[in-house]
């Protein structure tokens, strides 16, 4: 008796085992998806919400001329988002740099407060912080956030 519970038990097992290999979960197009096609006119605003302590935000940001020719769109417009202290820096940083660009910073000043929030050493000093922040303002031609 306890044999046949053995092999009963062993043929269940392989019987879920090949259940799981399936590619029955692979989704299907119509029924789980629609392709978009590109490019796509009269498309809404599209909106970008970042965060330029995110790593994953800042290779967003070189995909957006793409994004931005796909779409068929003006302009990809941004948000900062604030959930905690340093959040909220660095958007102050942003929008400081937002509003004298008149909200269209180039994607060259863009990259430069991404590395200087994810670049910067640790051990920099507030002093050394300010004046390499004030030297990317500079640079772009912008005033230094106070």
């Amino acid at each position: 008796m306890k044999r046949i519970y053995q092999s009963f038990f062993v043929v269940l097992l392989a019987a879920l085992t090949l259940t799981a290999c399936s590619d029955s979960k692979t989704p299907q197009e119509g029924d789980k998806y629609s392709v978009i096609p590109t490019p796509m006119p009269n498309m809404p605003a599209v909106t970008e919400i970042f965060s330029l302590s995110c790593g994953h935000c800042r290779n967003m940001e070189g995909m957006l001329p793409e994004i931005q020719k796909l779409t068929d769109t003006k302009d990809i417009n941004q948000v900062h988002v604030i959930f905690n202290e340093s959040a909220q820096k660095a958007a102050f940083i942003f929008y400081a740099a937002m509003i004298q660009t008149n909200n269209e910073p180039s994607h060259k000043l863009v990259e430069a407060l991404f590395s200087f929030v994810q670049d910067s050493p640790k051990d920099m000093t507030d002093a050394q912080r300010k004046v390499a922040l004030a030297k990317i303002f500079h640079d772009n031609g912008l005033k230094k956030p106070v």
